[in-house]
């Protein structure tokens, strides 16, 4: 990209990074191009090939030329970009901190699937009252123009929460509706269309209470690195509260920043802990957790050596170096995890496939009565899931 009189557009210069890059080694040299340019311009893949014509500024050619020669001295994108997607959400990185993967979200995924958020009912559940009752207008309409159905109170607004099956799916707060007759006073519960027509139309809606709040359920984010598990529980499920633990302090800082950027720090603590030993300090704690979730460092000491420059010479190796077998602090941990759990508690954690059959046969013998081996999205064995 040197300076001359050639008008730098978007397909300018990612056909010239691609070049670039390929001679440098780059594995994936078009990916790469695209992904440093998206982020400088602030456009998706799609956006950059619907701009082929749009010329950069002089502050993106800047960030560019500065970008693309890191990407050629083999840093990782993420790095160079400060953020990394995970989930729906996107996510601070820094230097001496583990870049979070794509393999990571079925860690997530699997603890949400044993945690379903609540079913909740859709404000518009309210419209379908009055539809039924033969009313046709909305709940904002006063009850002089609603002789028959009548909303006279609301304890709790109804609000949308993103549901654990994905990043796009929303679902509301399941109420209580408290249902008093013409003549008589009558209570039912309504989930849906529970309620038959003459009921409703016989009913005036005098007051909703809320369910009392489902129990917070209780998690502990071993190893927590970025902090992306306990974001993701947080803002994927609305009962959850985390306890996120790292024993590095560039770890906590970042974990910290992402919580709060997530806006979960009200359910999300970040604290300093060698592995268990904050949560296991606490004799209350004991049998108190529903799940404990864990992508520890687990990758055997000689397959680290073996690993791309991109990971060895950036990331650090106290988050990759399981020890000989990749099951060293997962020996360490295990048996605190039992005890921390409930009785029907979970213990997921993120392995070295070739391990996995061994920490099975572990977590059986420190008492838990199910240990079974869950794939990642390429079909490799990835995930333990012990059950106390």
């Amino acid at each position: 990209m040197a300076a001359n009189d050639q008008t730098w557009t978007v397909k300018a210069i990612l056909d010239w990074c691609e070049g670039y890059l390929a001679n440098k080694g780059d594995a994936s040299p078009r990916h790469a191009a695209q992904y440093l340019l998206g982020e400088a311009m602030g456009l998706s893949r799609i956006e950059l090939y619907t701009n082929f014509d749009k010329p950069l500024t002089d502050e993106e050619r800047s960030t560019m030329r500065e970008w693309v020669a890191r990407r050629g001295a083999g840093e990782p994108l993420q790095l160079i970009c400060g953020t990394a997607p995970f989930r729906h959400m996107v996510l601070e990185v820094a230097p001496g901190v583990l870049i979070p993967r794509p393999e990571t979200e079925v860690l997530v995924s699997e603890v949400l699937a044993l945690f379903p958020p609540p079913k909740q009912i859709s404000a518009h559940a309210f419209e379908d009252l009055s539809a039924v009752s033969g009313q046709g207008e909305g709940v904002e309409d006063s009850a002089s123009e609603i002789p028959v159905v009548e909303i006279d109170s609301i304890s709790e607004e109804v609000s949308s929460e993103v549901s654990a099956g994905g990043i796009d799916g929303a679902s509301e707060r399941p109420e209580t509706f408290a249902l008093k007759g013409a003549a008589q006073s009558s209570q039912s519960q309504i989930d849906g269309v529970e309620q038959d027509d003459e009921t409703i139309a016989a009913g005036t809606v005098s007051e909703m209470k809320s369910d009392p709040k489902p129990e917070s359920i209780c998690v502990i984010d071993l190893c927590t690195g970025s902090g992306c598990i306990a974001c993701a529980l947080a803002t994927e499920h609305p009962n959850m509260e985390v306890l996120a633990l790292d024993i590095a302090p560039e770890a906590l800082a970042l974990a910290q920043r992402n919580v709060e950027a997530q806006g979960v720090a009200d359910r999300v603590s970040v604290r300093e802990s060698d592995l268990l030993a904050a949560a296991i300090a606490d004799p209350d704690n004991e049998g108190s957790f529903d799940a404990i979730v864990s992508n520890p460092p687990y990758i055997p000491s000689q397959v680290v050596d073996t690993l791309a420059a991109e990971v060895n010479d950036y990331e650090p190796r106290l988050a990759l170096d399981g020890g000989a077998d990749g099951l060293e602090l997962f020996r360490h941990f295990i048996g605190d995890a039992y005890s921390l759990l409930k009785p029907g508690g979970v213990l997921a954690v993120e392995l070295f496939e070739e391990s996995l059959d061994q920490a099975c046969a572990i977590a059986l013998d420190h008492g838990f009565s199910e240990a079974r081996i869950v794939q990642d999205l390429t079909n490799r064995p990835r995930i333990l899931v012990a059950t106390k």
